[in-house]
């Protein structure tokens, strides 16, 4: 009987270990060119396209005026803008609706944000899916595009490396 156990376990060990195992979805660039589109800016309704400088790094910042965590990271988003605000254009897409947008745009002055802001009012780009803050980055000259959290240290540290 002790045999027989045994060699059900070396069996059963076989197994498992040539099982393949699960994949799971790998960060990066995906292989989708981003599909640009214009926006109207904050201040003046003008409509621009969302990346302008496709030669740099973009970072698309989602966000709106009534969204706490969004407020919350400005310090943060500041930052990165002083660090790497000369290889990397940052944009924010506001979500807000046309009822909100007086609130974004006290958001903009009073938090003196120094980065382009666009107006999405109801025309999400494919990109955006839903909570915020969302943000993603867009790499230079293919417009490949990744998700990226800048909350999270590594994705950070990610952000620092490709971009220096």
């Amino acid at each position: 009987m002790k045999q027989f156990l045994f060699l059900a376990l070396l069996l059963l060990a076989g197994l498992l270990s040539s099982a393949q195992p699960r994949q799971m979805p790998q960060p990066g660039k995906r292989t989708v060119p981003f599909a640009n589109q214009k926006l109207a800016t904050w201040d003046t309704n003008v409509l621009e396209l969302i990346v302008q400088d496709s030669s740099k790094f973009n970072i698309i910042l989602f966000s709106a005026s009534w969204c706490p965590p969004c407020i919350a990271i400005i310090p943060l988003l500041k930052e990165i803008y002083e660090d790497l605000g000369d290889k990397l254009i940052m944009t924010y897409v506001s979500v807000d609706e046309e009822r909100t947008a007086e609130a974004w745009r006290r958001k903009m002055r009073t938090h003196e944000i120094p980065w382009r802001s666009l107006m999405a009012w109801g025309r999400h780009p494919e990109i955006y899916n839903g909570p915020i803050p969302h943000a993603i980055l867009v790499h230079p000259n293919t417009m490949y595009w990744e998700f990226l959290n800048v909350r999270n240290e590594r994705d950070r540290r990610r952000l620092y490396e490709l971009v220096r």
